[in-house]
C-alpha cells in the first residue's frame, strides 16, 4: 500500500509539472515586467514575450500578463489595433470588482478601439475608465492619461471647447503626480486647441508655459514641437522674423528625420511669404532629403505643390510640370499604400492565426508525449509491482512449508 501511495504522489507531481512548465519563471517575469513598464517598456515587453504558453497560467496571472503586455506594446509604439484580448481582460477585472486593474483595462480598451478608428466606442471606454478612476483610485497619472485621450478625440472632431476642458484637467492631474513631462505635453495640447480657435494670445501663453517645463525636463520632442508651433503662430501674425527665430531654434531639438522635414518645410513657407523664392526652394529641397529617410507622402505632396507654384510664378513651366507630376505620383502612392495596408492587415491576421494553430499543435504533441510516457511508466510500475507481489507470495509459501 505504501508503494501505491508513493506512485500516486509521483504521478500527480509529474502531471503538475508537465501541464504548467516554468510557471514560477512566468510569475517572476510578470512581476519584473510590471516594475519596468513605465521606464523601460521595451524590456518589459521582451520579458513578457519570453513566457512560453501563457495560456497555461491561472486566470489571474493570465489576465495580468495580457494587461501588462498591451501596456508595454502601446508604450513601445507598437500597433495594438489587433490586441482585442483586452476586451476579455476588462470583463474579467470588472466581474471580479478589481477596479484598479479594471480602470487600466478600460483605458487600453479605448486605445485599441481608437487605433481601430472606432472613435465612438473608444469614447465610451474612456468614459467608463474615467468613472472607475474617480471612484476607486488616486493614481493621478492614469487619470491624466484618460483626460488627455478624451481630449484628443474631441480635438480630432474640432470640438475645441470640450478638448480644452479635458487637456486642462490632464495638465492638473500630471502636475499633482509630478509628471512634468506629460504636463508639458498637455500644456502644448491646450495651446494647440486655442490655436485652432484662432485665439493666438492664449495659445502663445500656454505654449510658453509648456516650453518652460520642457526646457527644465529636457524633453527634446516637446521642446522642438512647441518651438515649431510658436513659429507658426508668428507666421500667421505676419511676424516673419520671430517665426524664423523659433523655427531655427526648433531644429537642434528635432530628433527624427520627419520632424526636421516638417520644420524645414515650415521655414520654406515663411521665406516664400517673404518673396524669397530661391531660399524657399533651398529649404523645400532640404526637407525632401529628410523625407527620403522617413517617408510622409502627404507632406511630400504639399512640398511639390508649393514648388510647382514657385516655378509657375517664375514662368518656368517645364519644371512646374515636373513638380506637378511628382505631386500626382505621391497622391497615387497614398492611395496605393492604403490599399496595401488593407491587404497587410489581412495577412497579419492570417499569420497570427497560423502561429496560434502551430502553438496549439505543439502543445497537443507535448501532451500526447506526456500521456505515452505516463502510460509506459504506469505499465512498468504495474509489472514491477506484480513481480514484487509474486516474490512476496512465494516467500510466504516457502516459510509456511
Amino acid at each position: 500500500m505504501r508503494y501505491i501511495r508513493l506512485f500516486v504522489i509521483l504521478i500527480l507531481a509529474f502531471t503538475c509539472f508537465a501541464c504548467n512548465p516554468g510557471s514560477e519563471n512566468a510569475e517572476r517575469y510578470i512581476f519584473e515586467a510590471e516594475s519596468l513598464i513605465d521606464n523601460k517598456p521595451d524590456s518589459a515587453l521582451a520579458l513578457l514575450d519570453s513566457i512560453l504558453y501563457p495560456e497555461n497560467l491561472n486566470k489571474e496571472k493570465f489576465n495580468k500578463y495580457n494587461l501588462l503586455r498591451i501596456q508595454a506594446r502601446d508604450k513601445s509604439n507598437k500597433d495594438i489595433s489587433k490586441d482585442t484580448i483586452i476586451f476579455n481582460v476588462k470583463d474579467y477585472y470588472i466581474k471580479h470588482n478589481d477596479m484598479v486593474n479594471g480602470t487600466l483595462a478600460c483605458f487600453y480598451t479605448g486605445r485599441v478601439l481608437k487605433d481601430q478608428k472606432k472613435n465612438k466606442e473608444a469614447m465610451g471606454a474612456y468614459m467608463e475608465a474615467e468613472t472607475y478612476a474617480d471612484q476607486t483610485i488616486n493614481n493621478f497619472n492614469i487619470k491624466g492619461l484618460i483626460q488627455s485621450h478624451i481630449g484628443y478625440l474631441y480635438y480630432n472632431e474640432l470640438l475645441q471647447d470640450e478638448s480644452l476642458i479635458r487637456f486642462k484637467r490632464a495638465a492638473n492631474y500630471f502636475e499633482k503626480a509630478g509628471n512634468y513631462k506629460n504636463e508639458a505635453f498637455s500644456l502644448r495640447d491646450i495651446g494647440n486647441s486655442f490655436l485652432l480657435k484662432k485665439e493666438n494670445d492664449s495659445a502663445f501663453y500656454y505654449y510658453q508655459k509648456g516650453l518652460e517645463i520642457a526646457d527644465i525636463t529636457k524633453d527634446s520632442i516637446c521642446q522642438s514641437n512647441i518651438r515649431h508651433n510658436l513659429g507658426l503662430i508668428f507666421k500667421k501674425e505676419g511676424n516673419f522674423a520671430k517665426s524664423k527665430e523659433y523655427l531655427n531654434k526648433a531644429i537642434p531639438f528635432a530628433n527624427s528625420s520627419i520632424t526636421r522635414a516638417k520644420i524645414y518645410s515650415s521655414l520654406a513657407q515663411v521665406l516664400y511669404s517673404e518673396n524669397k523664392s530661391d531660399s524657399a526652394i533651398f529649404y523645400f529641397e532640404k526637407s525632401l532629403k529628410f523625407l527620403k529617410e522617413s517617408n510622409d507622402p502627404f507632406l511630400t505632396s504639399r512640398i511639390y505643390e508649393s514648388l510647382s507654384m514657385i516655378e509657375e510664378e517664375k514662368n518656368n513651366y517645364r519644371q512646374e510640370l515636373e513638380y506637378n507630376k511628382d505631386c500626382i505620383n505621391n497622391l497615387y502612392n497614398i492611395y496605393e499604400n492604403n490599399e496595401n495596408q488593407a491587404i497587410l492587415d489581412i495577412q497579419k491576421k492570417y499569420d497570427y492565426e497560423l502561429v496560434k494553430n502551430t502553438n496549439n499543435r505543439l502543445l497537443i504533441q507535448r501532451q500526447f508525449l506526456f500521456i505515452i510516457l505516463l502510460g509506459l511508466g504506469l505499465t512498468t510500475l504495474i509489472i514491477g509491482f506484480f513481480f514484487y507481489y509474486k516474490t512476496q507470495k512465494n516467500g510466504r509459501e516457502l516459510l509456511e512449508a
